[in-house]
């Protein structure tokens, strides 16, 4: 009996929808239009092959340009020098894929043998490449390292056997250890990383350029799509907020079936409208944009609980709003608060323990999260546990909180 009350709840509020050409045109026209006109910035013509790098150089020494150069001849990376300002600016619009600041004193670690905190990296959230340019700076910054403390450690023993030497003769000494060193890491690096990804059909021993510009668009497709549904999700529960005015959840709440029952059938039909526009945007994008495709059991699923999280906070909006300028507001202030953190955002090399937070609270970040994973582990369930607890979580968090502050209201 519950059941069909449910459906019956949803189907009124699925014509409801169906009668309104505003309805429609937001739902089916808008989310595949914004994706497909954000989609052109993706096809500006790029090299795949290299990978976009920002150098903010602070200490303008001897090593620190030494370490620009070998990051400039690296033939997977595209080298830029610029301010930090610039570098921070460039990886925010996606033109760069990290930004590496070589810290003020930089030469004065180096040659005190120290390897940590010379390195800040700002980096997008739609980076997949994170890690592994990391690891290519960090192995140039260790090469540096190696030198200096193999050429320190022969001058110690030239003095710890007291053997004669003047300074001339010791710098040059030292100089030639350092030489000697730095030649060890040619023609084949003593630190090496060796890239994988994993794809349906199974592991492959590099990144080839194709498939790292493809799941880079996907994110970034996503990030669109994520933005899109959580606006629309809002507008579209703003029903409750008329009907509330009507008077018409009063009369529902003294019915037989209950204001309960009436609200989650109601917004089932919503969620299935917005399921639908997910697939039709999506598809539309993996037909005309070069990206990875999104059709997947892992990634339909987190985008199926990135939709309920976006329904359990437009619950809950719909639940203080009083009027419906009050939740359009409240929808775009929602829409560009949760977007800005969980999408716009990147780490800094200052962000904060409370920052975190804030952007965990972001249901996009979770969303982006979970293709990430599902970008290197397409077989692995486990890899997407934290996210859709994650967004299960808000969802429940919303939903109580919209269900007891609209007690007092309906």
């Amino acid at each position: 009996m519950i059941s069909l009350q449910l459906i019956k709840f949803a189907i009124y509020r699925l014509k409801i929808l169906s009668r309104s050409y505003q309805n429609l045109l937001v739902l089916f026209v808008l989310p595949p239009l914004l994706i497909l006109i954000m989609g052109q910035v993706m096809q500006e013509a790029v090299d795949p092959s290299e990978v976009p790098v920002a150098v903010v150089d602070e200490d303008d020494s001897n090593y620190s340009r030494i370490i620009t150069h070998r990051l400039a001849e690296n033939p997977t990376l595209r080298v830029q020098e610029m301010e930090k300002t610039l570098a921070r600016q460039e990886v925010i619009s996606g033109n760069k894929e990290v930004a590496f600041i070589l810290k003020s004193g930089f030469t004065e670690k180096i040659n005190e043998g120290e390897v940590d905190n010379l390195l800040t990296v700002l980096n997008s959230p739609s980076s997949l490449l994170t890690e592994m340019l990391n690891e290519i700076a960090a192995g140039e910054i260790t090469r540096l390292t190696s030198n200096v403390v193999s050429a320190n450690l022969v001058v110690e023993n030239y003095r710890y056997y007291d053997i004669p030497y003047n300074e001339k003769e010791i710098n040059a000494l030292w100089q030639k250890a350092w030489d000697f060193s730095d030649k060890q890491w040619e023609p084949t690096p003593l630190v090496q990383l060796e890239s994988h990804y994993v794809r349906a059909e199974g592991l492959s021993e590099t990144i080839p350029p194709d498939y790292r510009a493809e799941a880079r668009n996907l994110i970034f497709m996503i990030s669109i799509f994520a933005v899109a549904m959580m606006f629309l999700s809002i507008f579209l529960h703003g029903w409750i907020v008329q009907e509330r005015a009507n008077g018409i959840r009063t009369r529902i709440k003294s019915s037989a079936a209950g204001l309960s029952l009436y609200t989650a059938g109601n917004s089932l039909a919503v969620l299935g409208a917005l399921l639908l526009s997910s697939l039709l945007a999506l598809g539309l994008g993996t037909l005309f944009l070069p990206v990875a495709t999104p059709f997947s059991p892992q990634l339909l699923v987190v985008i199926f609980f990135y939709l309920l999280s976006c329904a359990g906070i437009s619950l809950f909006l719909a639940s203080i709003a009083q009027t419906s300028a009050q939740m359009q507001l409240l929808g775009i202030m929602v829409t560009l608060f949760t977007s800005a953190f969980g999408v716009i955002f990147f780490h800094l090399e200052d962000t904060s323990i409370y920052l975190d937070f804030i952007i965990k609270l972001a249901p996009q970040s979770w969303l982006i999260h979970g293709t990430r994973e599902f970008l290197f582990y397409q077989q692995n369930w486990a890899a997407l546990t934290q996210p859709l607890m994650a967004l299960t979580a808000l969802t429940l968090v919303f939903l109580s909180l919209g269900q007891k502050v609209g007690k007092k209201y309906d």
